[in-house]
């Protein structure tokens, strides 16, 4: 498909570009002011970041698509009479000319927030090139109502915690106490079952058991069940 070089390690080639070496060029790269203050403590970016959690950027973050291009962004470039796309003098798009300012615009080929994508079309789906909607195999029209089937939400969690890495903060876990299955009375109804019975849930890797929740705040033919409280399996490739 073509994805294979984005995915590529640039410091090992041949091997997969590893969650250590992705980070670390994100902080190097991308973070303003980052690597300064790591190196002023004798850090690398990635060293302070696992040290502290978070780095405050200076200044002004908001609205930067609408900040003037400066004299050096602008390098002897022109703007194209077509697009008022600004372009340097190494033909790079630097910014978008709109009534009569010279912006910096979006980090895309036009400047402009963009609809069209070229690459879905570069890559062989040009079908996909503009925002549509597209049915996905839980869709109602695939599921089985009258069989048991419903759509479990895989993306579902609770409020209090932040997927898995707040997993030691006990207090947190309290404020939830419990991770029941969510429901619509609707759907519990047709299945004679109430808030605080046990239910099994078959997926296509497995089945948990849980205590369900019977509530207004899930839409009919849906459940869900938090999926960052607790240990799924206790082996990666095996378990229910």
């Amino acid at each position: 498909m073509g994805v294979r070089k984005y995915f590529e390690s640039s410091e090992t080639p041949g091997k997969k570009l590893t969650v250590d070496e992705y980070y670390s060029w994100m902080f190097d790269n991308s973070v303003p002011g980052l690597k300064e203050e790591a190196a002023s403590q004798g850090l690398t970016p990635i060293q302070y970041m696992r040290r502290y959690g978070a780095f405050e950027i200076d200044g002004e973050q908001y609205d930067l698509h609408e900040r003037e291009l400066s004299n050096e962004e602008f390098d002897g470039g022109g703007i194209d009479p077509v697009t008022n796309v600004i372009r340097n003098a190494s033909s790079q798009p630097v910014g978008v000319h709109i009534e009569g300012l010279s912006l910096v615009g979006f980090s895309t080929p036009s400047r402009k927030l963009e609809f069209y994508s070229a690459t879905m079309k570069e890559w062989g789906w040009p079908e996909y090139t503009l925002p549509a909607y597209v049915k996905s195999h839980v869709h109602v029209d695939e599921l089985k109502p009258e069989e048991g089937e419903f759509a479990l939400i895989p993306t579902f969690r609770v409020p209090t915690l932040i997927h898995t890495r707040s997993g030691n903060a006990k207090w947190l876990y309290e404020i939830a106490h419990n991770n029941p299955v969510w429901m619509n009375p609707i759907d519990a109804r047709k299945l004679d079952s109430d808030t605080g019975d046990l239910v099994k849930l078959h997926t296509d890797i497995g089945y948990f058991v849980n205590r369900l929740w019977v509530t207004e705040g899930i839409k009919p033919g849906v459940v869900a069940c938090s999926h960052h409280m607790g240990r799924w399996r206790m082996e990666k490739d095996s378990g229910g």
